[in-house]
């Protein structure tokens, strides 16, 4: 469960809204969730062959996505189309499926979709509550488009500047300061997005939104420098990766109550087996709050590397004070240091199947 901002990519978005059972199809077979759905998930394949949802739109420059564009824009548009049939069929999940519905309009005023621009740069006119979601949703649409470009992004943040001033309630405004600041060009713009957070906006998103960014920032400190993970063990033996001289690790922040960071665990499993032979090691950080769970788990699975469990803190229904102290507070998190010590990300979790590799072979 990930809850430090960070950009979502398409896939993720629609995601959230639940687009993840039916195989993709082209046309709806029948008025259902699912058949929409299908056709949303078939066009967002189409589209993420064009912009990588990996890199993303805001990473491609004017010349990347100008040219992908003819051939995008119908493919957002379908996915709008049938993200309001999702949401007409579905009402109960209409106000997640707004969420997604508002990105993808960014994403078309990103790639110059003149109905769209036109459309939302008419609707941002309007003054009150009725002009605030289609202001936000311009404000997206043109960050998108300034890409890395600090000065474009320095325009966007002044427009930002004057949005929050004038609606410091809008708690839509408070999210997608925070989805965008990760990709801020350097970090006195970070700094600027989050004071505007903290001392601008005036809602209870804003006010939790900035807590979770500070421990964003805490997290990501620790990339590029050296660390040491120590513990006790579940079965209370001492452990620390000081013994691990030489060795590549993949650090695995957990809990077996965490239902996706189950989920990881066939990957993390694979690269253990691929790669244990060739001076790779996994190391679980539990956040569970009795030993006997993870032992029971761990003993189930058959996952053979070691866990670093807190009793102290278990006790007390709390997480593991080292995943705290690392600023983690939504799991599962996953580092990877290298055979140095050194901390080299601390979002191995996208693709720790390409980086191990990579590591044992320096």
């Amino acid at each position: 469960m990930l809850k430090h901002p960070k950009y979502l990519s398409l896939t993720a978005l629609l995601l959230m809204s639940g687009v993840t059972l039916a195989e993709p199809t082209t046309q709806p077979t029948a008025d259902t969730y699912e058949a929409y759905q299908a056709v949303a998930k078939a066009a967002l394949a189409d589209y993420e062959k064009l912009i990588p949802k990996k890199e993303g739109l805001a990473d491609a420059n004017a010349a990347q996505r100008d040219a992908v564009a003819p051939e995008a824009i119908p493919l957002v548009k379908k996915i709008l189309v049938n993200l309001d049939e999702m949401s007409r069929v579905r009402p109960d999940i209409k106000r997640q499926i707004l969420a997604v519905r508002l990105n993808q309009e960014a994403v078309l005023y990103a790639l110059s979709d003149a109905t769209t621009v036109s459309t939302l740069d008419e609707k941002a006119k309007a003054s009150g509550t009725d002009g605030q979601l289609p202001e936000n949703v311009v404000l997206r649409g043109k960050w998108y488009r300034a890409g890395k470009d600090a000065e474009k992004q320095a325009a966007v943040i002044k427009e930002i500047d004057q949005a929050a001033a004038a609606r410091p309630k809008d708690i839509f405004l408070s999210q997608f300061i925070a989805d965008i600041r990760p990709g801020a060009a350097d970090e006195v713009m970070k700094q600027h997005l989050m004071d505007v957070m903290a001392n601008t906006l005036d809602n209870p998103t804003s006010k939790g939104l900035v807590a979770v960014m500070k421990n964003a920032d805490k997290t990501l400190g620790f990339q590029g420098k050296p660390i040491v993970l120590a513990g006790k063990q579940p079965n209370g033996k001492d452990f620390t990766t000081a013994d691990w001289k030489g060795k590549v690790i993949l650090v695995d922040f957990w809990a077996v109550w965490c239902a996706p960071c189950r989920a990881e665990l066939p990957r993390v499993k694979k690269v253990y087996d691929q790669y244990h032979d060739q001076g790779f090691e996994v190391l679980g950080v539990d956040n569970d709050y009795e030993a006997d769970t993870v032992i029971k788990f761990t003993e189930h699975e058959k996952l053979p590397w070691p866990q670093l469990f807190d009793a102290a803190a278990g006790s007390n229904d709390a997480w593991n004070p080292l995943t705290l102290s690392f600023g983690i507070n939504g799991i599962p998190v996953m580092f990877l240091i290298d055979k140095k010590g050194v901390c080299r990300t601390v979002s191995a979790r996208e693709d720790f199947e390409t980086l191990i590799p990579k590591l044992l072979a320096e």
